[in-house]
């Protein structure tokens, strides 16, 4: 690897069936954000951070505490790379069909294995369950896939109006939209009706915009973030201070018994230091070259199946059942918490990438036979009509 302000080498995949350029450096960041996001489902679903209710943290809390700190720009990120590539990108129906079958083949199949394996007790089984299962996007099964693919579809009117702006207007945009929707909660030690934390349709919105002025004027054009090693140091900088201002209201909490509500506002997605840390991790990958080679095409190979990792273990039913299958909470209390995070995450990762690759195989062959039927050309009429 090597630090330029060149966009990075480009790289091939073959992705079911059509040829498709992907850049190794933002594939790579995809990949790593994923990690990063079991890690905050080990982290959290595992009950391992500290509660700062009744008790010092044990010593194994401040690590996870910082581990959490360096991971929660994830979520943002997956955001800014979308806002990054799909600025300048057609409209495809298909897509928002794609996204909701792999949403529905987990939140369908996962019951259906564990009912077979015993792992559900049929007297669990009721109406909201069964709601959730057959209808997850409405239901929020998963947030994430929700939001995502609510802001997929309002990226016709987002990018017309993103190229509708010139630079300066852009960055007035971007102003108002952190000051309404990130500054006043960051600053403000009282909670706020509109503040929903970031997991909503509107912060996907302003994350995107984000993204999509990186793509369209470059980092390069903002002063402290025109190199990696800038970049490196906000994300550092910034996921330090995460760190120490969530420890420090933790423990002013515990020793007062005031500002509860507020001890973990710093650990959420719209906090305005977490976005700047969020910025600056992004920027490190979009300083970095990965040259074509063995390691380029294998991430770009594998990149594809990243949100399969994000459905498989966050699915409802086992979302607070892998912890307890990996032992995540009585181990976070010994000496083999670290050995045991990396180990788990990277497991998880592996497992979901592998099943979401045979998930891909099937979609693939079904997708051949509905591509010439009249409900895909009728498709292929709205896109034109929404193309920009």
């Amino acid at each position: 690897m090597a630090d330029s302000g060149d966009k990075s080498a480009q790289c091939q995949n073959d992705m079911a069936g059509t040829i498709k350029k992907r850049q190794a450096n933002f594939e790579l960041l995809r990949l790593i954000s994923m990690l990063m996001v079991v890690a905050l489902h080990y982290l959290s679903k595992g009950y391992v951070l500290p509660a700062f209710k009744a008790e010092m943290p044990g010593i194994n809390q401040y690590p996870a505490y910082l581990l959490e700190s360096f991971c929660i720009v994830a979520v943002n990120v997956f955001i800014m790379l979308s806002g990054y590539f799909l600025v300048n990108a057609q409209f495809r129906s298909r897509r928002v069909l794609q996204l909701t079958g792999q949403v529905l083949f987990y939140a369908l199949l996962i019951p259906v294995v564990l009912f077979m394996a015993g792992g559900i007790n049929p007297g669990d089984m009721n109406l909201y369950t069964l709601g959730n299962d057959i209808f997850p996007i409405q239901t929020e099964h998963y947030w994430f896939a929700t939001y995502y693919i609510f802001l997929y579809l309002c990226t016709p009117l987002l990018n017309r109006g993103i190229k509708a702006m010139n630079q300066r207007q852009h960055q007035i945009m971007l102003g108002f939209l952190l000051l309404a929707f990130s500054m006043p909660k960051s600053i403000l030690p009282i909670p706020l009706a509109t503040d929903r934390k970031g997991y909503d349709l509107v912060w996907f919105l302003c994350v995107y915009v984000i993204g999509a002025y990186i793509r369209r004027y470059g980092l390069d054009t903002i002063k402290w973030l025109n190199n990696r090693k800038k970049c490196a140091m906000v994300y550092i900088g910034g996921a330090l201070a995460v760190f120490a201002l969530g420890i420090g209201m933790g423990l002013f909490t515990l020793s007062t018994g005031k500002l509860q509500d507020q001890m973990n506002e710093v650990l959420q997605y719209n906090h305005i230091l977490c976005v700047a840390a969020s910025v600056g991790f992004f920027g490190v990958f979009y300083y970095t070259v990965i040259r074509d080679g063995i390691f380029s095409r294998f991430v770009c190979r594998i990149s594809p199946y990243a949100f399969g990792v994000y459905l498989l273990h966050e699915q409802m039913d086992v979302r607070y059942l892998w912890p307890e299958w990996f032992h995540v909470r009585e181990i976070s209390a010994t000496i083999w918490f670290l050995p045991h995070f990396i180990v788990t995450i990277i497991g998880i990762f592996i497992g979901g990438i592998m099943i979401d690759w045979f998930r891909t195989v099937i979609f693939h062959k079904v997708g051949k036979q509905l591509r010439h039927t009249k409900g895909a050309q009728y498709l292929e009429h709205i896109d034109e009509i929404l193309k920009i």
